[in-house]
């Protein structure tokens, strides 16, 4: 019944960490964009995806008023300010996993604070990946046009 217990709180600390990422990550680009006086929006919309297995996909993305129909060098840098936020998520949790005294680094406290900081850290390699309308392809392209 522990082991059930643990599993399930490993599960929850998963998905809790996933969804916290996404959430960092685009006020990441919020932030950014609101820098820049761009009216920036997080939108947060659930379609269902007529699958059997899923009863909803949700699109979370955030938008922003852009003065140039090409992508720019702000384009870039608010593109980039997601999966920073990732990374600095990462290196934090990593940092206070550094901070407990050895003695206290139990399996469960290590797999927490690996739950935590791996998906972090793979929605910052993820995201900059340059493929269809990730955050790398909007870097490359923008530094590229």
């Amino acid at each position: 019944m522990k082991l059930l217990k643990v599993g399930l709180l490993l599960l929850v600390l998963l998905l809790g960490s996933f969804a916290l990422n996404i959430g960092i990550h685009e006020y990441g680009h919020y932030v950014v964009a609101d820098h820049y006086g761009l009216n920036p929006e997080i939108h947060i919309d659930t379609v269902s995806s007529g699958d059997k297995f899923a009863l909803f996909t949700p699109s979370i993305f955030t938008s922003y008023t852009s003065g140039s129909v090409e992508l720019t060098s702000q384009d870039a840098v608010i593109a980039f300010a997601g999966p920073f936020v990732n990374l600095a998520f990462a290196l934090v949790i990593c940092a206070a996993y550094l901070v407990i005294p050895k003695r206290k680094r139990t399996f469960l406290v290590q797999t927490c604070f690996a739950m935590l900081a791996v998906p972090a850290f793979l929605s910052f390699v993820v995201n900059l990946l340059p493929v269809g309308f990730s955050d790398g392809a909007i870097i490359l392209s923008a530094l590229l046009g």
